[in-house]
């Protein structure tokens, strides 16, 4: 039973059983019988079935999200467990984006390296999706899914995006008390955070537009956090980059927020995983694991 969680877990993260197969290396015809016999088991529907695409029940979201943390952290455990025989060594080829470096601590590699001496690692610092085959990427690290389904994703945690602004700029134009008043401040935008000069954001479960304006966009969230610190404007940022504190800037509004689809950890398949870029996962996965909007 437990093994059938673990492939439902899978089928699900994959969208169709196609992928799934493709991912597992398992017939599709065998991961619909096994997970009918799963279904059967618990005495309820799991997925809606169409010709294209899955979808999780009331049931098997339940099931899906009490049990995706358990399968991840038992396959980790298994995949340690392979290299504890020598110290793993190798190199490891990764992308990350810009953002990279602020949302992990100042001692990050540094202390990578300490524990690992034999594993030479090689970071390339991009913010346009990559072809992870033709690109001879090992393991690409990223806010939000990639546009390639068939790559294997591995949820490292969520992520929120929140309003920040400079002291500076606050003490000059005043903090906003309400979600209207944003409407008269100077906004740093993302590029594709916003449609038609419209700030979407979220509280509690229901969703607010207001328009904005502002002289200065990017597509770089570094961009957009030195551009805040400058005192430029109001800039809507990665929340579990400021937890580590790397600027001063101060949270407006903390109630609304922005969800995004989260940080992930992208890689070809199971398979192409070396042993140091399976170490680097493995060290980037533990130092996430406590990581919070």
């Amino acid at each position: 039973m437990l093994n059938d969680i673990a492939i439902f877990v899978q089928i699900v993260r994959s969208g169709n059983l196609s992928i799934a197969s493709k991912k597992l290396g398992v017939p599709a015809n065998t991961l619909s019988r096994r997970l009918a016999n799963l279904e059967q088991l618990l005495g309820t529907p799991l997925l809606f079935r169409s010709t294209r695409a899955l979808r999780c029940t009331p049931a098997g979201e339940q099931l899906y999200n009490q049990s995706f943390k358990s399968v991840d952290t038992l396959l980790t455990s298994i995949e340690s467990l392979r290299h504890m025989e020598g110290q793993p060594s190798g190199k490891a080829r990764v992308q990350v984006s810009s953002s990279f470096f602020e949302h992990s601590e100042y001692d990050f590699l540094q202390n990578f390296f300490n524990k690992y001496p034999d594993i030479e690692l090689e970071l390339i610092v991009a913010d346009v999706e990559p072809n992870l085959t033709e690109d001879g990427i090992d393991l690409l690290l990223r806010v939000g899914k990639p546009k390639k389904s068939s790559y294997v994703m591995r949820k490292l945690c969520d992520v929120t995006l929140g309003l920040y602004a400079s002291e500076e700029y606050l003490i000059e134009h005043g903090t906003p008390q309400s979600i209207d008043d944003l409407i008269g401040h100077e906004h740093i935008q993302f590029l594709g955070q916003t449609l038609n000069n419209t700030l979407t954001l979220k509280r509690f479960d229901e969703f607010f537009s207001v328009p904005i304006r502002g002289r200065f966009s990017s597509n770089s969230m570094l961009g957009l956090i030195n551009a805040a610190t400058q005192g430029l404007g109001i800039a809507l940022l990665n929340n579990v980059m400021i937890q580590f504190k790397r600027r001063e800037l101060i949270h407006v509004l903390p109630e609304y927020f922005l969800p995004t689809d989260g940080y992930y950890a992208v890689f070809p398949n199971q398979k192409s995983l070396s042993p140091a870029a399976r170490t680097f996962l493995d060290y980037v996965i533990d130092k996430t694991a406590n990581c919070s909007p």
